[in-house]
């Protein structure tokens, strides 16, 4: 008699064999179907490219396939490149290969985003995985519409910029154009309307435009400062004094310097052993590659691959001969409008004896670098932001002041001292901002803070708005001790300034995600936007601010409103953002009430990209306490 137990086990052993059968009939199958497939998507090379890849593992034969993947890709679009390189072709024809090889492979790298994955297990003596990786030429095609649409956009963005004589901001975005236009396989056929309604193609008129922007730059010596090591520089700008920053750098002697920045048409140029003996290169920066990092991963890749590209205009030789400065009479299209805060709003200071005697210290105080040597000059919060301002990087005067004294309200501002900061750390930039002080009605320094350029100023003091010229004057304040208070990591006084029930949203850069329904208005580029309590925030601000060895912020494109019989304002602004590990560029949104001795911010938001949801006029009629899902 047959034992249960024996019988029990020979079933299983039968069940489990018919499980096996069926498993590897099954695996089979789908084998035999992905091998199908993949067959057939080689037969339709004129829908698809594709690539294979082996491996003893997953991630080779998977890295391997997308090799040759993107090298099919170059193969096939490689050639399309040749019209658009033909005139800035050099070297032989491996050498330009090459080189369009690296740049097609990081654009395909950047852009692809939807390659398709087919894995096999195989007994292979050499590998276990197969995978083959395959995309739609669709897809290519689609990415080439976007690429060009990045195109078009930064020639608009340094169409504006030009026209506000930012001429800093016009380079980045026209190089920053050129470099994606010369990675498009079709770049030649790519063509734009400038602002007269002509239509250009865009790879003949971006060089140009570049180098007829920097032929227009000219850099003399305003100033030699022998015991200082210094020599102060002015930029002109077709015949006149450049408005806003201008980025550079000089042969030092031994070495191309970091990045200075002119302000205003004010610059430096620093030696460390002793000055020029004749006279010295000086480049104006075009390709801001460092914050191109961090605008755009695929803007990265491009440019990391492309190599910086040369323009002979950007090369300056500084005469150190001081010339007699006769500037022409400013062309009507680029003269900056009377009403400026150096005239129409200064007003008869009655203390200003004593005040400048005041600024006399404070700038014996810069030059030596005490700030105890002005102590008496301050009240306890100003001198606590004097001192904070002078580790602030090495600080230094680049010219002698020129005051001006305005009155706000029972207080006197004192504008400015230009000064240039400079930081130990690799990589970062020099800055050079003007000082504003604020009187206390007892003539002690309450305040320091950073100006606003003089287009951003000049932008609201002559905006057409029925407003008396103390509200403008108010908002300039308040915009220049926000500015300041991140600079000088001020944290008590942020915290204090908004708002317990602020609606403070803000962005942080992804690679890819999902949003949701009410983040849709918010999103762009990659960016996830979180609502944030105010806890939240300025506890993700104290962390950034001990991460970092500087922040500087710069606004400019103020669009603004204020509420009817209120001193309560919105305003939208792009906002830059510079650190020595992080920049970006977006839009900032404010609504802020300055009716009080300390302003309330009740709205804070950043976007990415101008957001007509997002602007002063939107803003300033929306109730307070609405959330994010009702935008």
């Amino acid at each position: 008699m047959q034992n249960p137990q024996n019988s029990m086990k020979h079933t299983h052993r039968i069940i489990s064999g018919l499980i096996l059968l069926m498993f590897s009939l099954l695996t089979y199958a789908q084998q035999e179907l992905a091998l199908q497939r993949m067959q057939s998507i080689r037969n339709d090379a004129a829908n698809y490219i594709c690539g294979e890849g082996l491996g003893k593992d997953m991630e080779t034969a998977d890295k391997q396939a997308m090799n040759f993947l993107i090298d099919q890709i170059s193969t096939n679009i490689s050639s399309e490149l040749e019209t658009l390189w033909e005139q800035t072709r050099v070297g032989d024809d491996f050498q330009f290969q090459e080189k369009a090889r690296q740049i097609v492979r990081s654009y395909s790298c950047a852009s692809l985003e939807n390659v398709e994955q087919i894995v096999l297990e195989e007994a292979g003596e050499d590998y276990k995985y197969r995978v083959f990786r395959y995309v739609d030429r669709k897809e290519i095609e689609r990415s080439y519409a976007a690429r060009q649409e990045k195109v078009i956009d930064f020639i608009q963005q340094g169409q504006e910029q030009e026209a506000k004589l930012q001429i800093n901001l016009a380079l980045k975005y026209y190089y920053w154009g050129l470099a994606l236009l010369r990675s498009h396989p079709r770049g030649a056929a790519i063509s734009f309307d400038d602002q007269a309604g002509n239509v250009q193609k865009a790879y003949i008129w971006l060089p140009g435009k570049i180098e007829e922007i920097l032929s227009s730059i000219d850099v003399r010596v305003s100033e030699i400062k022998p015991e200082q090591m210094c020599i102060n520089l002015l930029f002109t700008y077709r015949g006149q004094v450049l408005p806003n920053k201008l980025d550079y750098y000089y042969w030092n002697g031994f070495r191309n310097t970091r990045l200075y920045e002119a302000k205003d048409g004010q610059g430096t140029a620093n030696f460390d052993d002793m000055l020029p003996a004749k006279d010295f290169p000086l480049y104006i920066e075009v390709a801001y590659t460092r914050e191109a990092e961090n605008y755009d991963s695929e803007l990265k890749m491009v440019m990391n691959a492309l190599g910086e590209m040369s323009f002979k205009n950007k090369n300056k030789s500084v005469c150190l001969e001081i010339p007699e400065l006769s500037l022409p009479e400013p062309v009507e299209c680029f003269e900056l409008k009377p009403e400026s805060i150096t005239d129409k709003h200064a007003v008869l200071i009655s203390d200003k004896d004593s005040m400048l005697g005041t600024m006399s210290q404070i700038e014996e105080a810069l030059k030596s670098g005490n700030p105890a040597e002005a102590r008496d000059c301050f009240s306890p919060e100003g001198y606590e932001m004097f001192t904070t301002l002078l580790s602030y990087g090495k600080v230094r005067m680049v010219r002698e002041p020129e005051y001006r004294f305005l009155k706000d309200g029972n207080q006197t501002l004192c504008k400015s001292i230009p000064v240039q900061f400079r930081f130990t750390t690799a990589n970062n930039k020099d800055f050079v901002e003007d000082l504003c002080f604020r009187f206390s009605p007892e003539l002690k320094i309450s305040s320091v803070a950073f100006t606003l350029t003089r287009q951003t100023e000049n932008d609201i003091l002559t905006d057409d708005k029925d407003w008396d010229e103390g509200s403008k004057l108010l908002l300039i304040n308040f915009l220049e001790n926000y500015q300041t208070a991140y600079a000088l990591k001020r944290y008590d006084y942020l915290e204090s300034i908004f708002s317990d029930s602020a609606l403070i949203i803000v962005g942080t850069e992804l690679k890819r995600t999902a949003v949701s329904k009410d983040m849709e208005n918010f999103v762009k580029d990659n960016i996830q936007y979180e609502q944030k309590s105010k806890t939240e925030f300025m506890e993700s601000l104290q962390r950034s601010f001990k991460s970092k060895n500087y922040i500087n912020l710069r606004f400019e494109d103020i669009n603004m409103m204020k509420k009817a019989g209120q001193e309560i304002y919105g305003v939208q602004l792009k906002q830059n953002y510079y650190s020595n590990n992080y920049n970006d560029v977006g839009y900032l949104t404010l609504l802020v009430d300055l009716s009080g001795d300390l302003p309330v911010i009740h709205v804070r938001v950043w976007n990415k990209q101008k957001n007509e949801l997002l602007s002063a006029k939107t803003i300033i009629t929306r109730p307070y306490g609405y959330q994010l899902g009702e935008w």
